[in-house]
C-alpha cells in the first residue's frame, strides 16, 4: 500500500471499518515513493502473540520487502506489531504500529 502496489478497496476486506487506522488510510498520502518495476516478500515470521481476550489478540509481523527498478535493488525490511479484532466475518486488522 505504501508503494501504490494496492489499493484501499484491496486492504479493506481485511480491515475493521470505523476505526482511527482504518479512517487514516483512506486518505492516506506518502511523499516517499520509489519508482520500481516490480517487488518481492520474503522471510515472513509472525511472534510474539499476545491474547487480550476471546475477541482481541496482536502479533509482531517482520519481514523483508524489496523493491527491484532495472539493476538496482532496495532492501527495506518491514517490522510490524498488528491488533486484530474478531467480527462476524473473521480476524480484522484493528490498528497497525511500526516498530
Amino acid at each position: 500500500f505504501i508503494t501504490r502496489d494496492a489499493s484501499f478497496g484491496q486492504l479493506q476486506p481485511y480491515l475493521l471499518a470505523n476505526t482511527e487506522y482504518y479512517k487514516s488510510l483512506t486518505s492516506f498520502y506518502n511523499p516517499w515513493y520509489v519508482e520500481h518495476d516490480s517487488y518481492q516478500f520474503s522471510n515472513l515470521v509472525c511472534s510474539e502473540f499476545k491474547r487480550y481476550s476471546s475477541q482481541q489478540i496482536s502479533c509482531e509481523v517482520r519481514f523483508d520487502y524489496k523493491l527491484y527498478r532495472g539493476r538496482r535493488v532496495h532492501d527495506l525490511p518491514g517490522a510490524y506489531t498488528f491488533y486484530y479484532q474478531k467480527t462476524e466475518q473473521g480476524w480484522k486488522i484493528a490498528n497497525m504500529i511500526v516498530l
